[in-house]
């Protein structure tokens, strides 16, 4: 190994090919200056890199000895895997009832299981430096999942899950896991799955075979899908916030590993506002990967516009109303004299036209930081759960919420209860869900008192 390679991180993406958003992101790493290695099930599908710090590998992540036999060999070259990227996967279209047994456990294979083979065989290499992040891949609809896409919506719903957890676990060894949950994105997924769709001749969904075809194509469509080189241009710059001198896809590589001190560094990173404050950096650093998201165009600012691409890309699309409620209430906002105020648009200026990142965190600090700690609030429910069911009858709840304490408006309570995921249709709200999702971090809030 030569010094220059020891300096730059070393990168293992999987999925990678042509057209598609692994190949994006392996494209965008090496531009960074990393050593990136790009796998497929197919060499030849892994043509077209010009940059020679790619190099091209085969790999089935559905076999253990094939992904452990590649580990090895990356480690036996490089010394180490600061970065896995888990971008394998394939689509699964059809009524959940018409879907073979066969095609479900495939589909999770790649979609799910192969990010735990992967980790497996990455994180004792990562631990015995204790540095190293894993980036799973996975989808809007694992959050929101739609007709004739149940399996994969399935599947990445539970990516989103071992994500979580792997974490978690992580965290104790000093090794980042992050989850990207991309809307729209332009790749090849449905033209791979088409190639292969039908639906059985007996199935009771036929005539939705319109329907079906058009939810294989939906997020490829132009007008709604974020390009690929985009999306990964993002991603990598959250993921190598890592490694400073790496930011910059123009940066020419020196025989120093940078020209600033470490408190330097840090100096020029730090947002110059005090809603920072509010918040851990791991919380910060969550924050930012949402708001990068949301933020279609990648110019730093939500607008209108970039709202309405992540609607519809979820197959909500808003009306102008909707979407003048999620902009009004930004810090700052001018509110007009009438019934709605003015959308900020492209021709305002820079405070007037959209969210920035501090304004992001600032909302967020609104909604989330004066709540109490998760604990606090566990306990106050439970005074109303006399059977330990983490369930609270809404209607109790409505009398207490307008009666006790911060007396809360009856507009206020139908917004917590009615329609809510949190609420079944008996009327039973579950707090414990509800408190979790609030991610509320109760020793960091301690710690700051």
């Amino acid at each position: 190994m030569t010094t220059a390679t020891q300096r730059k991180p070393v990168v293992l993406v999987t999925g990678c090919s042509q057209g598609g958003i692994g190949y994006a992101l392996c494209e965008e790493f090496a531009a960074r200056d990393c050593i990136v290695y790009a796998t497929a099930r197919r060499l030849e599908s892994l043509k077209g890199f010009q940059n020679p710090n790619v190099k091209t590998h085969v790999l089935d992540v559905n076999s253990d000895e094939n992904v452990k036999a590649l580990v090895q060999d990356i480690i036996d070259t490089e010394g180490r895997i600061d970065l896995l990227v888990n971008n394998a996967g394939v689509m699964c279209v059809g009524a959940l009832l018409d879907m073979p047994l066969d095609q479900v456990r495939s589909t999770f294979e790649t979609n799910t299981f192969s990010i735990l083979r992967l980790a497996r065989a990455v994180v004792p290499h990562m631990a015995k430096r204790r540095k190293g992040t894993i980036v799973n891949i996975g989808s809007v609809t694992g959050n929101v999942p739609t007709p004739w896409v149940g399996i994969y919506a399935a599947s990445k719903a539970a990516v989103h899950a071992i994500t979580e957890v792997l974490w978690m676990e992580c965290k104790a060894l000093d090794i980042d896991v992050m989850l990207v949950a991309p809307g729209a994105v332009k790749s090849n997924l449905a033209d791979n799955q088409n190639a292969s769709f039908s639906i059985p001749e007996d199935s009771l969904f036929k005539s939705y075979l319109q329907s079906m075809i058009h939810r294989l194509y939906l997020s490829q469509e132009p007008s709604s899908s974020m390009p690929a080189d985009k999306f990964s241009k993002q991603v990598s710059t959250v993921v190598m916030s890592r490694y400073p001198s790496h930011l910059s896809p123009d940066i020419t590589p020196t025989s120093t590993p940078s020209k600033l001190s470490k408190s330097q560094r840090s100096r020029q990173r730090r947002e110059p506002s005090g809603v920072f404050s509010l918040f851990s950096p791991p919380q910060i650093q969550q924050f930012r990967e949402a708001f990068s998201l949301i933020d279609h165009d990648g110019d730093g600012v939500v607008t209108e516009q970039d709202l309405k691409h992540l609607f519809t890309s979820m197959g909500k699309p808003l009306r102008s109303s909707e979407l003048d409620e999620l902009l009004q209430d930004r810090p700052g906002n001018r509110r007009g004299s009438g019934a709605h105020s003015r959308l900020p648009s492209v021709e305002d200026s820079t405070n007037d036209r959209g969210i920035t990142f501090p304004m992001f965190l600032t909302m967020m600090g609104e909604h989330l930081y004066d709540f109490d700690t998760e604990q606090e609030l566990m306990e106050a429910f439970e005074c109303f759960d006399e059977n330990d069911t983490g369930m609270v009858k809404s209607d109790e709840m409505r009398k207490w919420l307008s009666d006790v304490g911060e007396k809360m408006s009856q507009t206020e309570i139908d917004k917590l209860l009615q329609g809510s995921a949190f609420t079944d249709r008996q009327g039973n709200f579950n707090y414990r869900e509800w408190v979790k999702v609030l991610r509320i971090n109760a020793d960091s809030q301690e710690s700051e008192d």
